[in-house]
């Protein structure tokens, strides 16, 4: 396991973005309720944030596949990203959380 000590190298990213461009076929209420989910957010090294900020899904989908995070290396497992996949994404994330935090 690495640890990345300097928050300067790693990003919170949002994968539907923050301010949606065209390529984001998303109504302003959906939008508002799922973009700060924690199914919507991951880890992204700075160098590829910068470059993919409002990004298409599938743009963003062939950095994620380079990335070293296995929370964000997940993602290029759906085809689509929206509700369903930010909501079924952050049940996972909670088992995983479970799975490590045993009470």
């Amino acid at each position: 396991m690495i640890v990345i000590e300097d928050n300067n190298k790693i990003h919170i990213e949002h994968i539907m973005p923050i301010k949606p461009n065209k390529d984001w076929n998303v109504d302003p209420d959906t939008h508002s309720e799922y973009v700060w989910r924690i199914g919507n957010l991951t880890l992204l090294g700075g160098e590829y944030n910068k470059k993919i900020v409002n990004s298409s899904f599938d743009k963003k989908k062939r950095i994620y596949q380079k990335s070293d995070v296995h929370i964000t290396n997940m993602i290029i497992d759906y085809d689509n990203w929206g509700p369903n996949e930010i909501s079924d994404r952050q049940k996972k994330m909670a088992k995983i959380a479970l799975d490590i935090w045993k009470l």
